[in-house]
């Protein structure tokens, strides 16, 4: 039975790794052995990870932003169907490791026009841009899904009770999921972009057809979308 077993005694958790988004100045390339005409787009931007939850819920929020105003660029600007994807990842086991992204797939001809509109949005809103609207857009939405994921047995398994052990913090990130998010301020939220969407540390990656006479490659070190 489970009485009967001995104890489990303490393991030292293991050192993390050190981990960061390369540093390159030129666009990254990957070949693909697909459609010519199909191309993904991407830009990443290294952030400090999240060494708080409400720090997190920020990032998501710059993400949430950055990618209304893309859609925006990409659909009402030039007419085009593309559906960009913008988001913030961060880690508790890389605690110190994250970065917003952003990709859109792309017609092939269309790639590099794209990639230039990512970083001219991630610029603007690195300026000062956010507007009190866009962040009203972007929170309010957040927090009805944090008010309901309270009430959901799936959220408290699979984002808490599986991981508990191990990260403790993540029972109080929990218990103020919904304090996390009403505590967020457009200031708040204006200074993460404004610290994190920095030109100089962009990296850009396009995945595109492979030239004739080239065999599909990869990028040593460039990030995986």
């Amino acid at each position: 039975t489970l009485g009967s077993l001995p104890p489990r005694g303490t393991v030292a958790a293991p050192t993390a790794p050190t981990l960061a988004l390369p540093s390159v100045a030129e666009q990254v390339r990957f070949n693909h052995l697909g459609p010519k005409d199909q191309a993904l787009a991407l830009v990443y931007w290294p952030t400090d990870g999240a060494p708080d939850a409400k720090t997190d819920i920020g990032l998501d929020l710059v993400a949430e932003i950055m990618a209304d105003r893309l859609l925006h660029a990409v659909r009402e600007g030039d007419g085009a169907t593309y559906s960009p994807e913008v988001y913030s990842r961060t880690s508790l086991v890389l605690p110190h490791f994250g970065y917003l992204s952003a990709a859109v797939d792309v017609n092939t001809a269309d790639a590099a026009r794209v990639s230039q509109q990512m970083l001219d949005v991630a610029a603007a809103l690195k300026g000062g841009g956010i507007t009190q609207d866009e962040f009203d857009r972007a929170l309010q939405p957040r927090l009805a899904r944090a008010r309901n994921a309270l009430q959901n047995n799936d959220y408290w398994l699979s984002a808490v009770l599986t991981g508990v052990e191990q990260y403790p913090r993540l029972l109080d990130d929990a218990r103020n999921l919904v304090a996390d998010h009403q505590s967020q301020t457009l200031a708040g939220v204006q200074a993460l972009a404004t610290r994190y969407l920095d030109p100089a540390r962009a990296v850009k990656v396009l995945v595109a057809p492979t030239p004739e006479g080239a065999q599909a490659s990869t990028a040593a070190g460039a990030p995986v979308h």
